[in-house]
């Protein structure tokens, strides 16, 4: 309350939750509808890896926007090294309280990923498209079922010649091919398990219990499938929310996955709102995140710093 923002909106937009809860279980359950508001707390206020990253040109454009420095989530999960936006490493704190103080207070103090890492995380779109998909799934509301999930990865695996049933050994195993594409080493800061898994072996979490039936998993087994593949992280969401929807509308359950339409000039006008800032546009009309990023660049539109708002006010209102 003191922040003045609702729970389920705080937990959406400022906790790693949505990044936990992208596939629901059971086809009547939003896996983000979070009703248990006790497990809530106690689920998103949980770090998915052991230390703090942040990178220091966020820092400074925070700190030159609102006067302080913010965590960012997408820096948090799981094996993301880099910062996509300026294309650089981060950096990381390795403390339990690092989260009580903002990453400004660490500039100076905090570990850099090494070169090597991060030129070959650069270097590995499949990385980036696993990201990019992760992110988009965690903005999708309703969440998407893990049957649906099932089919659409089993139908195309099967069409990319992998095997998508127990005991079909005269085709390759789709995780023998993630381990691949990701590397083991980059795979083992995620899932070590995967990660040394016997070549020409079974992975059941992949193998079976996603492709061969309507099984359940943990979700970065989910995006790991998603980005090996699809060819782009846009191709992978669009497939899935298609087949939601059908599978919904075949159920009679069209409501549940019903999404809202915004039209142009209800965008622009949040837009302006916003401050030209695309992630509170976004929340304005109620789209996601990235959705929201596309439509405003499709229409010109591009984020803007307060300092390039300042700038285009002095040349173009006060023509300075």
């Amino acid at each position: 309350s003191a922040a003045q923002i609702d729970l389920l909106a705080f937990l959406q937009h400022h906790t790693l939750l949505p990044y936990r809860k992208i596939v629901s279980l059971h086809r009547d359950q939003d896996a983000q509808s979070w009703s248990h508001r006790s497990l809530l707390w106690s689920q998103g206020m949980k770090a998915l890896r052991t230390a703090a990253y942040f990178c220091p040109e966020c820092v400074g454009e925070d700190i030159d926007f609102h006067g302080q420095s913010y965590w960012r989530r997408q820096h948090q999960l799981p094996g993301q090294l880099l910062c996509v936006k300026h294309n650089r490493g981060l950096r990381y704190v390795d403390s339990d309280n690092a989260w009580l103080k903002p990453p400004s207070f660490f500039l100076e103090t905090a570990f850099e990923v090494s070169d090597e890492w991060v030129r070959l995380a650069m270097q590995n779109p499949v990385k980036q498209r696993f990201f990019e998909i992760w992110s988009g799934l965690a903005e999708q509301t309703p969440s998407i079922y893990s049957g649906v999930a099932s089919r659409v990865f089993r139908e195309k695996a099967r069409a990319l010649g992998f095997a998508t049933r127990p005991g079909q050994t005269d085709r390759p195993w789709l995780s023998d091919r993630i381990v691949e594409s990701f590397g083991s080493q980059w795979l083992a800061t995620i899932c070590p398990i995967l990660a040394a898994k016997v070549p020409g072996a079974e992975f059941p979490s992949i193998d079976r219990h996603i492709l061969a039936k309507n099984g359940k998993s943990l979700a970065h087994y989910y995006v790991l499938i998603a980005a090996q593949l699809f060819d782009t992280a846009d191709e992978a969401l669009l497939a899935l929310m298609a087949a939601q929807s059908s599978d919904y509308g075949s159920t009679g359950n069209v409501a549940q996955c019903r999404v809202r339409e915004v039209t142009d000039s209800e965008l622009i006008e949040a837009y302006v709102m916003a401050g030209a800032s695309h992630s509170k546009s976004a929340r304005v009309v109620g789209l996601g995140e990235r959705a929201a990023a596309f439509r405003l660049k499709g229409l010109g539109l591009p984020a803007l710093s307060k300092g390039a708002l300042v700038s285009l006010h002095a040349f173009y209102i006060e023509q300075k």
